[in-house]
């Protein structure tokens, strides 16, 4: 595969284009300058102007009559040509979005006297240039229309191809493999562990963004799937500035669809921004400040306790921006720009929980940008960026350390059906600091624009980690008693707890080597070249490919290494299913492990048919690389350091609850046990994830304010993350594993996790839009995507002998159907109504079988008793079967489909209205009601799926809702704007 990856860079050269040379956060202008013979007229000056910031850029033709303004930024600009002896041209606005290419041809003609000719029309809705799928979320969207608890990117779902339901704060609803955010050209995304959070961003620091959901060029990268590009407000001329509240309350919510119940909720969301002139046309400032805080009361019941708890909460979220743009010279631009956010919850706690669970926790981000850009000639332009990308998060228990060091903490103890005390990984506090330096070249040669690029991530990751560092200690039973035991007054005092007496059965801690504190160095680099290549005036090709490499991705410093021989199987008793990694060797931790061939090539083509520069067909292929979560490698320093060591109770003495480690708290004492141990261990064949993508398709304005696009797209994916339990014995009988209480692989080794790049996937959809631009008052877009294959592999298995191939299936990321749909209308009295509709046909689910027939770490689908003996016939319930895909009786032996399960169809429609009022001359008051899921349609993200053939209560519960969307719910707001 890697030989013919490198032969595929030549064969690409034949065939197809991306665009224009443009960076990924900025826009150009492209075009030629004709006479009215339609010659190319060399030499005409080329000057467009930001409107709200009186900023320029000039080119001059060159002997092709061609001009390209690169780097400019996202805005609304006028566009003047001059050439000496011909009328000049003028084109009073064009409307660039971020990552646009607009081409704009510009026929001049002859001057009889000193005379301009000003063009009335706008830019072009198609762009004729690129062959990337993508959509743009503009800024009417991102100030007019309703959004819930204003997360600006659930605008996402607006975009072709986005077919998640619900998107977070934080995440357009994709695993953090398969999406890169980038700001101001900055990838901020916590890469670490996505389900730990992301930065938080205003919405009201935000401008507009762009993703790209197949094709993205050469400049971009580490992503398998969609490229977010947003960008920041920026200050213009005139000082402006706003203050303004969104505020939401349980009052005006409907009854929740699972529980039947208004749930309590509060939120409320204010702040400020200010933006304007340090020197007029030249440095502008823009300035956001936004907290938003949560108050609530958290009702806890403990059902094994009988005690109920209320608990005052109140989380709050901080988010500021500072930006600073310097235009040094006409074609001399700096930038600036600074974010910080803070989250805090100072009760994090599950429902159904003991409070002594409880945590602080924090999430913390600023990022650091300084970007300078410059002509350095009529054919070449440069970019460098610098910047700092700091993120941190931290879960520290309510209960405090009774210890300043990992030993002499409180424990987490496990009784049947309640867990009381801080949990086993607490505390911990993780910050990672990504250094990035980037450079990008643009060169210009005859027909040829070559994009030459290389960027350096210094990356680091520092964790504080205490693992199991205060022990679990498991109980057999429940005593009766326990109430009175562990009182609902003490709910955070362990020492007044009362264990005396209890029989404890083991007592499982880690003992690190020194302690539970590393650091992590992650360097990342990546370099690029690629060629736009116009060989007709009608016609595009591109060819480029690109390098990544992350250095660090697979072994680390720090890392102990050792050897772990495991043999599943004998040469006469080897696996039939596909089982790549399960074979026998050695699985112990190493080091020295590096994937320096990733290397991407990438092509595609535009076509202008006809040359108006209103339709245009594109496609093309390309191979893209990402890096996994930094949680599967790191973790590697963690595990390979420490002891997990497990005392029995084998007398069952009572005085094991006080002293369970008879005093070996070292890492030598523990030493001396010969301790099977485990880990987290990392294949030593490791490859970074990687994705082939296609696409075809064409874009088509209508008549002045219509534009429409249709893709369809493929992706295949390879080297996803698979994680296998490798010492286990493999039954030729079964094709299953031995109970590993009967025997494993290795006995003296305890259970090992293993990380490898095995898994894969494919997705193949038809992506559609209609935008249409503001006309009569009115404005808005739609999107369908119709989706035939999403296919992947899960890391859990039912088999873990058969742990690919058994497990590729539908994903539960599938949606046959997607639309999408906004709009905005100006009423009169300076009033507006907008409103946003979001369809889904429904996601599968993946359904199981809550028996372990061979004990197997697995996510079971096999219906056999345990230790692999028959078992009664499953009846699958009969208001479930035209959402399942796997038979209505599931007869003993039989294995479900994975992600059999359909999820209910997701509809909903949410209304905002506002009103605006004049205070002053420059002063203007809104008033903003928003209503969403107006038509309170039960939007279910969650059922049991679950089937069980000796209990009829589980069964009987398969399919039901266990979580939903939102109800109707109501947020009402101001702003004042100046």
């Amino acid at each position: 595969m890697r030989v013919i990856r490198c032969v595929s860079i030549g064969m690409f050269l034949l065939f197809a284009a991306m665009a224009v040379p443009v960076f990924a956060q900025t826009a150009t202008i492209n075009g030629t300058v004709l006479d009215q013979t339609k010659l190319p007229l060399p030499g005409a000056t080329v000057t467009v102007t930001e409107v709200s910031k009186g900023t320029t850029s000039a080119v001059v033709s060159d002997e092709r009559g061609n001009y390209r303004l690169l780097q400019l930024t996202p805005g609304v600009y006028k566009l003047q040509a001059e050439l000496q002896g011909f009328a000049s041209v003028i084109v009073e606005k064009i409307d660039l979005q971020v990552g646009q290419n607009a081409t704009l041809p510009i026929s001049m003609g002859i001057a009889t006297v000193n005379e301009t000719l000003t063009v009335t029309g706008e830019s072009p809705l198609v762009d004729v240039t690129s062959s990337q799928v993508s959509g743009n979320v503009n800024r009417t969207q991102m100030d007019a229309v309703p959004l819930l608890g204003r997360n600006w990117l659930e605008l996402a779902k607006m975009v072709p191809g986005m077919t998640a339901n619900v998107m977070s704060t934080t995440s357009p609803g994709v695993s953090a493999n398969n999406w890169a955010m980038n700001l101001d050209g900055q990838q901020v995304a916590n890469k670490t562990s996505q389900g730990l959070g992301q930065p938080k961003f205003s919405r009201e620091a935000i401008a507009e963004y762009q993703i790209v959901t197949n094709l993205y060029d050469v400049t971009q990268g580490r992503s398998t799937g969609v490229q977010l590009q947003a960008i920041t407000k920026s200050g213009t001329n005139t000082v402006s500035g706003s203050t303004y509240g969104f505020f939401r309350d349980s009052k005006m919510n409907a009854v929740d669809a699972v529980s039947g119940t208004v749930l309590p909720y509060k939120d409320q969301q204010y702040g400020g921004t200010i933006g304007g002139p340090i020197v007029k046309d030249k440095m502008h400032y823009f300035f956001s400040i936004e907290p938003e805080r949560t108050p609530a009361t958290i009702f806890d019941t403990v059902q094994a306790l009988g005690q109920s708890f209320s608990i005052p909460d109140n989380v709050t979220t901080n988010s500021m921006l500072l930006r600073v743009d310097n235009q040094l010279a006409k074609n001399d631009r700096l930038s600036v720009r600074v974010t910080y956010s803070h989250f805090l919850d100072p009760h994090n706690l599950a429902a159904g929980v003991h409070p002594s669970q409880e945590a602080i926790a924090t999430q913390g981000s600023m990022n650091l940008l300084g970007t300078w850009s410059k002509v350095l000639s009529a054919n070449a332009v440069q970019e460098v960026k610098i910047g700092l990308k700091h993120y941190t998060f931290s879960y520290d228990p309510s209960i405090p350390n009774q210890s300043s060091s990992f030993t002499g903490l409180v424990p987490e103890y496990d009784f049947p059906g309640l867990t009381v005390g801080p949990i086993y990984w607490m505390p911990q506090w993780h910050a990672q600091n990504f250094g990035n330096f980037r450079y990008d070249l643009n060169l210009h040669r005859s027909s040829h624009d070559f994009k030459i690029g290389g960027e350096f991530l210094d990356a680091h990751m520092w964790d504080d980690y205490w693992n199991n560092a205060r022990g679990t200690m498991t109980f057999t039973s429940l005593p009766s008693d326990i109430a009175s035991r562990i009182p609902a007054t003490a709910q955070y005092d362990p020492s007044q707890w009362n264990l005396s007496g209890l029989v404890a059965q083991r007592f499982n801690i880690a003992i690190p080597r020194t302690n539970f504190t590393w650091t992590t160095p992650d360097p990342e680099f990546a370099f690029w070249i690629g060629d736009t290549w116009k060989v007709k005036s009608n016609l595009t090709i591109n060819y480029g490919v690109r390098y990544d490499n992350f250095w660090d991705q697979a072994s680390v410093p720090g890392v102990t290494t050792n050897s772990i021989q495991l043999n599943q199987f004998t040469t006469s008793a080897t696996p039939s299913t596909f089982a790549p990694g399960m074979t026998p060797g050695d699985f112990g931790y190493k080091s020295g492990i590096h994937d320096n061939k990733d290397v991407g090539p990438q092509a595609g083509f535009a076509w202008n048919v006809g040359q108006g520069n209103d339709f245009v067909i594109h496609g093309g292929s390309g191979l893209y690389y990402t890096v996994f979560e930094k949680s599967i490698t790191k973790v590697q320093v963690l595990t390979s350091n420490l002891i997990s060591a497990q005392f029995n109770n084998s007398t069952n003495s009572p005085t094991f609850v006080t002293n369970p480690t008879g005093g070996i708290n070292t890492y030598a004492q523990a030493s001396t046990l010969n301790l099977p141990q485990g880990g987290a261990v990392v294949s030593s064949n490791l490859k970074s994830p990687e994705t082939w993508q296609s696409g075809l398709g064409f874009s088509k304005q209508l008549g002045r304010a219509t534009g429409i696009t249709a893709d369809m797209v493929y992706r295949k994916t390879l080297h996803e993350l698979a994680t296998i339990t490798p010492n286990l014995l493999y039954d030729p009988t079964t094709g299953y594993n031995v109970n590993p209480s009967k025997a494993v692989a290795n006995p003296a080794v305890g259970q090992i996790t293993y990380a490898t790049s095995d898994g894969k996937g494919d997705y193949a959809a038809l992506q559609t839009s209609l935008n249409q631009r503001l006309t009569s008052k009115l404005q808005g877009g739609a999107s369908y995507t119709l989706m035939f294959l999403y296919t992947d592999t899960s890391t859990k298995a039912n088999n873990p002998f058969d742990y690919v191939n058994g497990e590729y299936a539908t994903s539960t990321n599938f949606q046959r159907n997607t639309l999408r749909g906004w709009a905005t209308y100006e009423l009169p009295f300076q009033a507006s109504v907008s409103a946003t509709y979001s369809y889904g046909s429904g996601n599968r689910y993946g359904a199981t079988i809550s028996t372990n027939p061979y004990g197997g770490t697995v996510t079971n689908r096999l219906n056999l008793a345990s230790g692999g003996g028959a078992s009664t016939a499953i009846t699958v319930p009969a208001a479930v079967l035209d959402r399942w895909e796997g038979p209505a009786v599931i007869a003993s032996g039989v294995v479900i489909p994975r992600d059999a399960l359909e999820g209910t169809p997701f509809s909903r429609l949410d209304l905002r209205l506002s009103k605006t009022v004049n205070l002053g001359p420059k002063v203007r008051a809104s008033v903003i009601a928003e209503l969403f899921n107006v038509l309170n349609h039960a939007n279910y993200t969650g059922f049991n799926t679950s089937l069980n053939p000796t209990s009829a209560t589980t069964t009987a519960r398969f399919g039901q809702p266990t979580s939903a969307d939102i109800p109707r719910e109501g947020q009402l707001g101001f702003k004042i704007s100046f």
